[in-house]
């Protein structure tokens, strides 16, 4: 093949050029059989380097707050019967009920009751059990949200027995309605000298099993018990006589046998009232100012075994706060990690936080801390209780793995 000598010319230089580079790399980075290899200050000196390294959490900066839901105010309460780690029954009253009834805007009646009915909503129950039935009892009014399992325990006798609902087998969330009239209304009607007010204790049972459900509270938007009286006025026009007066519970709450009382080194969370734990960390400076964050694992030690119910889980949630204000610290609406409870669990408790980790890597104003909560806050069975920094075993720990950055050679 020919040719011109303008292209061959063109030819030549770029072969030169070639060569050059190439004898510029060798000259650049060599390898001497007896010597350490040579590289520009822009080369890195190794491999990449991973490194698994257990951080404390900071020293006593770990706390247990309590009172964020108040006993009644979570969406739900709970019964149960025999449970090992903790019994439950439920209390609820209603408001006053008047002694008259409006016709118009300043025309008012007595009234004759005609039937009663009482709505209680299942919201969700121990699905290993079969045969359940819930129990109601009248109480007496004086009973508030400050009554203790005693005082509603020593009313559940048979003497006091309003009725039962049978629970069936099938049944994981519904509503279930007990009419009263005629003679079984002096069941559910307010005693004299009561102010117009009926309240009712609640139990359940499957023969001497061990089960529980929840059923809705007074703050539940759609669950919450209702007690429905339909009356005859007594008015001159029958078509204006028929009434219905409708109330929710103002008071419904869980009371439980033997609150858990952990130890001042320990941290509860959830129970009634609800608790939360504030966790701080600290980030050493190597961390924060070259290491690439791979992965990073909050671990946490349960003092015992986390018990719940069966078809009625918990979760617990981890809350990145906004601003560190101790137990009033506002936190973000979406978890940054959770972790669900099984029904019997005693491990260790692992949350996977990378992007937390590394939102506090490279924000230094955002506070290093959480909080954790249990959900259904208020209303669920677990009563998690863990390790904390104060204690001598089992303190929890941020197990992180990094990757170191590039040694580069120094001039």
């Amino acid at each position: 093949m020919a040719f011109r000598e303008g292209s061959s010319s063109r030819w030549r230089l770029v072969a030169v050029a070639r060569l050059t580079f190439v004898m510029a790399l060798a000259l650049a980075c060599t390898e001497e059989l007896t010597t350490p290899v040579k590289c520009p200050p822009n080369c890195p000196g190794s491999g990449i380097i991973v490194v698994d390294t257990l951080l404390d959490l900071v020293p006593g900066g770990d706390t247990s707050f309590s009172g964020y839901v108040g006993n009644g105010d979570g969406s739900g309460i709970l019964i149960s019967n025999n449970l090992p780690w903790a019994d439950f029954r439920a209390l609820v009253r209603f408001p006053p009920r008047p002694d008259s009834v409006a016709i118009n805007v300043d025309t008012f009646a007595t009234y004759t009751v005609d039937s009663v009915t009482l709505l209680i909503s299942l919201q969700a129950r121990d699905t290993s059990v079969g045969g359940l039935r819930l129990y109601m009892y009248r109480m007496p009014v004086s009973l508030d949200s400050t009554a203790s399992f005693n005082d509603v325990e020593s009313n559940l006798i048979p003497a006091n027995l309003i009725d039962s609902i049978r629970i069936p087998d099938s049944a994981r969330s519904q509503d279930f309605t007990l009419k009263f009239k005629g003679a079984d209304l002096a069941k559910i009607e307010p005693a004299p000298g009561d102010s117009g007010r009926i309240s009712i204790g609640m139990r359940v049972a499957a023969g001497n099993r061990q089960t529980g459900i929840r059923i809705g509270s007074r703050s539940s938007p759609t669950d919450a018990p209702t007690w429905t009286t339909f009356v005859t006025a007594n008015f001159v026009d029958p078509s204006r006589s028929r009434r219905t007066m409708q109330f929710t519970a103002e008071i419904s709450v869980t009371v439980m046998a033997n609150p858990p009382t952990p130890a001042p080194d320990q941290l509860l969370v959830g129970s009634l009232p609800s608790s939360r734990a504030l966790l701080r960390f600290q980030l050493p400076e190597y961390i924060r100012d070259s290491a690439q964050i791979l992965r990073a694992t909050l671990e946490m030690v349960p003092v015992g075994p986390i018990y719940g119910l069966n078809g009625d889980p918990a979760t617990l949630q981890l809350m990145q706060i906004l601003t560190d204000q101790g137990a009033k610290s506002p936190n973000q609406p979406l978890s940054a990690a959770v972790f669900r409870l099984p029904t019997s669990f005693n491990d260790t408790v692992r949350f996977e936080i990378p992007q937390l980790v590394g939102l506090w890597k490279t924000t230094k104003t955002a506070p290093t801390a959480v909080f954790l909560r249990l959900t259904p806050e208020g209303a669920s069975f677990s009563i998690p209780i863990f390790y904390g920094t104060r204690s001598p075993t089992g303190k929890p720990h941020l197990r992180i793995t990094y990757a170191k950055a590039f040694d580069f050679q120094r001039p």
